[in-house]
């Protein structure tokens, strides 16, 4: 079980809540409207994408819009109930470590209710075979309240994150309220990103880590794979031609692996920093 630190500072001011569910309007989700701007859309720069029919273009970037969100409900899901069984230990630490504890669980549960009622909204099914960064999951669970390998887990996730509704948030052409959703959501993951940030300083400061580069390497590949690389399922539930042909296409996007690499960049400056290379 990894020490409890001495001093553990939230490196967070206190800061009026803001509920997604009373600040966002999702019933006025334009469903004429492309949800996600075409730049983060898997297919953008390619003659498969300007080759689609217009509704199909419009739908697949809806559902890649929703797929991300799911892809959020599910890591917040394992990023809830690590923060919630770590609750009590945080607490004995201090007021202020337990504050910011329990300002995160509340961001994040609200987060997830928003994504729950986009999903609501969503264009079709999404499919089940959406990847997802089962690996990060498994070692998550198992990882102590203050491990430095946990909060760089959380650390790659929140970063890719805030840098997708970052580019979103300032997109034009998507409906108001889909800036509305990233904009909130970009605004609390820069906190839980300079929280997350504290957590893994600290935790390699205190005790270094031989195998982190080795473990988050892995971690961060599903990871981007569940962000950026849909499956042929995704494709065929837009109502593309050929999807195998276009999932194929996306992972070989000189654009989208450019995308990729600048989301992860920052988390990965950081971490080589502390001496983790991923």
């Amino acid at each position: 079980m990894d020490a409890t630190p001495a001093l553990a500072p939230s490196g967070r001011r206190q800061h009026a809540y803001r509920d997604p569910l009373a600040e966002v309007d999702l019933d006025a989700l334009d469903p004429a409207l492309p949800w996600l701007p075409e730049e983060l859309v898997s297919l953008a720069g390619l003659a498969e994408w300007r080759a689609l029919d217009a509704p199909v273009r419009l739908r697949l970037a809806q559902l890649e819009f929703v797929a991300l969100a799911d892809l959020g409900l599910w890591l917040e899901a394992h990023l809830l109930r690590h923060l919630g069984r770590a609750a009590p230990k945080v607490r004995r630490v201090g007021a202020e470590a337990y504050a910011a504890q329990l300002a995160e669980l509340r961001e994040e549960a609200g987060h997830s209710l928003m994504f729950l009622e986009l999903l609501r909204r969503s264009p079709g099914a999404l499919p089940g075979d959406l990847p997802r960064p089962r690996l990060a999951a498994a070692f998550a669970a198992r990882l102590g309240a203050w491990s430095g390998l946990f909060w760089g887990c959380v650390l790659i996730g929140e970063t890719v994150a805030t840098e997708l509704n970052r580019r979103t948030r300032d997109a034009a052409g998507v409906p108001a309220v889909v800036r509305d959703i990233a904009g909130l959501h970009f605004a609390d993951e820069v906190r839980h990103v300079a929280y997350a940030r504290l957590r893994v300083a600290d935790a390699f400061a205190r005790r270094p880590h031989r195998l982190a580069g080795a473990v988050l390497r892995p971690l961060a590949r599903q990871y981007i794979e569940a962000c950026f690389y849909p499956p042929a399922s995704l494709y065929a539930a837009a109502g593309a031609p050929d999807p195998r042909h276009l999932a194929r296409a996306a992972r070989a996007n000189p654009a989208r692996q450019a995308l990729a690499a600048t989301c992860l960049a920052p988390a990965r400056r950081f971490l080589a920093g502390r001496g983790v290379a991923i």
